[in-house]
């Protein structure tokens, strides 16, 4: 999953469609991003994540960032890879659920 913070003058979708050029080297038309889900979250400082799901794009995914990632691979989403960032695999499992928000560390 690509990720990142929104920049000045950014929507949130404009800012997935940046993070997955920068992350991922795909270039994604912030039209073809689909709402998933919102995550209210506590851990060092208090963080509103917005997540989308693609399956539309130009390119072919690599990692973009390697001092942050260890390998791109498709994977069943009940066979998540231990290593997972934690909030992550519960912005996936919940998004997966069809809820459209979560709270987590609070």
């Amino acid at each position: 999953m690509a990720a990142g913070h929104i920049e000045e003058g950014e929507t949130a979708t404009q800012a997935m469609s940046r993070e997955a050029k920068e992350e991922l080297g795909i270039k994604i038309n912030a039209k073809d991003l689909v709402f998933a889900q919102v995550m209210h979250r506590h851990a060092d400082r208090d963080s509103i994540d917005f997540f989308f799901f693609c399956t539309t794009w130009k390119g072919r995914p690599q990692i973009g960032e390697p001092e942050k990632c260890d390998e791109i691979k498709w994977v069943k989403r009940n066979e998540l890879p231990v290593n997972t960032v934690p909030y992550i695999r519960v912005a996936l499992e919940t998004a997966l659920a069809g809820q459209k928000y979560s709270e987590l560390g609070w």
